[in-house]
């Protein structure tokens, strides 16, 4: 029966090849569940900005946006480097050793666009970079930082590497379609500090910058709400949503706090239109609980899959935002 019931599963699913659009793909969780265990492992070390711990985080990331098929995007292949000058050091333990530097770095990735809307940028990002660790009473204790942001992180990584399968299986599509960057921002935590470096610094022209799509902390989806915020930045979002929103999901929508995460930085420089989707605080937020097994997954796939239908649409739609 469980076989039966498997079998059945998996011929509801829609791979990337066989999907007619990008929009009809179904997204699975197993991937976004190896990424978040990835970033968020003890190993890590909670990623602080400007340690060994991040650059490694982005290297993962960077390896994750080649096998995707994504075009180097930063200004040093795939990284674009952030300046952060002198931090408060940490102290160094048997797990985690602090490394005094005064740089971050983006992650970026590219899927170019076709036709006359190819020179318009649709960026959707995501921070990696977590709190770090502590020592108590001769303990190492981890912030994993699961939620926060392994888990939009994942998200990212996860819709680049379906679009970028779906473009490369079907390379005659849409004649015309906006170019498309993945954004995965350092030093988020010490101050937007990555997406500031982008927004002051674009690998682009910034008046070229179409929308953005922001996924900071969407690991914890409950009772299928989720919050948007930045609905405000444009008339056009609300029909989008609305259009892409998936069945059991019922969208809150706040701009409180909407200048405290990474899509702040093109909304407040550029004027872009840009989103924030949040599964909302918790507990566990900024704390050494804020682990892995404790993420909703399926609630995770209904973000990424919300996700990648906004964002096809955008690289799409014939209006303006």
């Amino acid at each position: 029966m469980l076989l039966l019931v498997g079998l059945a599963a998996c011929s509801d699913t829609i791979a990337p090849e066989e999907a007619a659009t990008p929009a009809d793909i179904v997204v699975t969780p197993s991937r976004m569940r190896a990424s978040v265990e990835a970033l968020a492992h003890d190993s890590m070390c909670g990623r602080p900005a400007g340690t060994a711990y991040e650059r490694q985080a982005a290297a993962y990331i960077a390896d994750a946006f080649a096998q995707a098929g994504l075009a180097p995007g930063g200004t040093d292949g795939y990284l674009q480097p952030v300046s952060i000058g002198q931090r408060e050091t940490q102290p160094s333990t048997d797990l985690c050793t602090y490394e005094q530097v005064v740089a971050s770095q983006n992650v970026v990735g590219v899927l170019a666009g076709t036709g006359t809307r190819a020179g318009r940028w649709v960026v959707v990002g995501a921070h990696y970079d977590h709190v770090g660790w502590r020592e108590s009473n001769g303990l190492t204790q981890v912030f994993n930082g699961a939620d926060d942001n392994a888990s939009g992180t994942a998200v990212v990584m996860e819709i680049a590497r379906l679009l970028g399968a779906w473009l490369e299986a079907h390379p005659e599509a849409a004649a015309e379609r906006r170019s498309i960057m993945f954004h995965a921002y350092g030093a988020e935590e010490i101050g937007l500090l990555g997406s500031q470096q982008y927004a002051f610094t674009p690998t682009v022209t910034g008046d070229s910058l179409y929308a953005m799509l922001n996924l900071d902390m969407v690991g914890r989806l409950r009772d299928g709400t989720l919050t948007v915020s930045g609905a405000s930045t444009s008339p056009a979002w609300m029909d989008l949503l609305t259009a892409s929103r998936p069945d059991g999901v019922e969208f809150l929508f706040s701009d409180d706090g909407i200048n405290r995460s990474d899509q702040w930085s093109f909304i407040s420089l550029w004027g872009t239109p840009a989103l924030h989707f949040f599964t909302g605080l918790h507990a566990d937020y900024h704390t050494p609980a804020d682990d892995p097994p404790l993420l909703n997954y399926a609630g995770m796939t209904e973000v990424a899959q919300l996700a990648l239908r906004v964002l096809w649409d955008l690289a799409t739609r014939p209006d303006a935002m």
